[in-house]
């Protein structure tokens, strides 16, 4: 529903009634082709229902005229969702996770009009890996929740005094027990990509340098 959109977006216009729209997603623009799937899975695991990626449902559209981090959501006649780059697109989708709900085989949004951007570029949260070790399967969830937050970057401290938890070929015996793999790391990015998330990794030299000093001292 429209009041639990967040954030709060820019600009909303409410109408009477609500817009009913086949379970389904689709756009003819090939470069956010790739990233309906994310709204499909989300959908599905917050309500249950499968979205096909189909024509007869909800409108993806590029357009040219929205800066690259806007979009709009306009449900007066169908649902269509509009943007001019993948940053704007996964906002919307975001959003249209937050507004359109199941009615019945079909799904539904309230008859609204709505225009939005970020306040601020830098939009991130911070996860220590390093003084707090954190399962492959968590980072995914933090992914999940930039995405329907719109929060663009997440930081992931992956070393301090305490654990290594990068994988090394030039220092072995540098990563912890608790450590992610290679594949895990590609994993990460690959699913952010998807999702409009950019990774910032940390990891500094010489502070928090301690177990680096102590399996490879000079």
């Amino acid at each position: 529903m429209i009041q639990n959109i967040l954030p709060t977006p820019k600009k909303v216009t409410l109408f009477d009634g609500f817009t009913p729209v086949k379970p389904a997603i689709y756009t003819d623009h090939a470069p956010f082709a790739a990233h309906l799937a994310v709204f499909c899975q989300a959908f599905e695991k917050i309500n249950g229902i499968p979205v096909a990626i189909a024509p007869g449902g909800i409108r993806v559209e590029y357009c040219t005229c929205l800066a690259p981090d806007a979009y709009t959501l306009d449900s007066q006649d169908g649902i269509v969702l509009r943007a001019s780059n993948v940053e704007g697109l996964m906002y919307a989708l975001a959003t249209a996770l937050h507004a359109i709900e199941p009615d019945g085989e079909n799904l539904r949004c309230e008859k609204v009009y709505i225009e939005d951007h970020p306040e601020k570029d830098f939009r991130s949260i911070m996860v220590d890996l390093a003084r707090c070790w954190h399962p492959a399967r968590q980072i995914f969830r933090y992914i999940d929740l930039c995405f329907l937050q719109k929060l663009k970057y997440l930081h992931l401290h992956f070393m301090d005094d305490q654990l290594y938890t990068l994988p090394s070929r030039a220092f072995p015996n540098l990563p912890d027990k608790r450590h992610y793999s290679f594949e895990d790391i590609q994993a990460f990015c690959d699913y952010a990509k998807l999702r409009g998330v950019i990774l910032i990794p940390e990891f500094e030299i010489p502070g928090h340098s301690k177990l680096l000093n102590q399996r490879y001292p000079k």
